[in-house]
């Protein structure tokens, strides 16, 4: 897990870096003038970390019940939300990489 929690930490590096040059010109900026290499989080991380937050969530909810009755509302909007969102992202993500592939002349 150490490799996926340092990706995580780069994210929020990334994401923070500097107020005047967010985002993307962050990134440009990491890799050109620092030599930073940027590396995709391992799929495994993903299910590995749902299921770690589904262990501290489950624990916070059985000591408190405001707590499971908010995070039982959130996991039913989820089952209707995330499918909905993560068919979009997909989608974005296509589109995105088709543009990278064919750029304007």
């Amino acid at each position: 897990m150490q490799p996926a929690a340092a990706a995580a930490y780069a994210g929020e590096v990334v994401r923070h870096f500097d107020v005047r040059c967010p985002g993307p010109q962050a990134i440009v900026r990491l890799r050109n003038e620092f030599k930073v290499t940027i590396h995709d989080t391992p799929k495994d991380f993903f299910p590995e970390f749902v299921r770690a937050t589904n262990v501290v969530l489950d624990r916070y909810a059985a000591k408190d019940a405001f707590f499971k009755e908010v995070l039982d509302s959130q996991r039913n909007f989820a089952k209707i939300v995330v499918p909905y969102w993560t068919k979009i992202n997909d989608l974005y993500s296509n589109l995105g990489n088709a543009a990278l592939a064919a750029p304007p002349k």
